[in-house]
């Protein structure tokens, strides 16, 4: 099965605004989400790590329906590919 990503142009970000997180801050960012008050956005956190996904795309448009347990994928549609709120 090939997993190629395709990044939109338009969408993909600039090279000069983007940066990798060390290894420790993804630690620093679950630690500081682990608590009762923000419990519920550790999971947005670790979706968009592992995906690289944007924040809209994972709370505007991520429906159970696009996530494959089973294989471990998630498929985003586009908002252009016709999806809306």
């Amino acid at each position: 099965m090939s997993r190629n990503l395709i990044h939109d142009a338009a969408e993909t970000p600039d090279p000069i605004k983007t940066r990798e997180l060390t290894d420790e801050e993804p630690r620093r960012v679950v630690k500081a989400l682990d608590t009762p008050e923000r419990h519920h956005t550790l999971p947005v956190f670790i979706a968009a790590m592992n995906t690289g996904a944007r924040k809209s795309s994972l709370l505007d448009y991520l429906r159970w329906k696009d996530i494959n347990f089973a294989d471990e994928i998630i498929t985003l549609a586009s908002q252009s590919a016709g999806r809306c709120r």
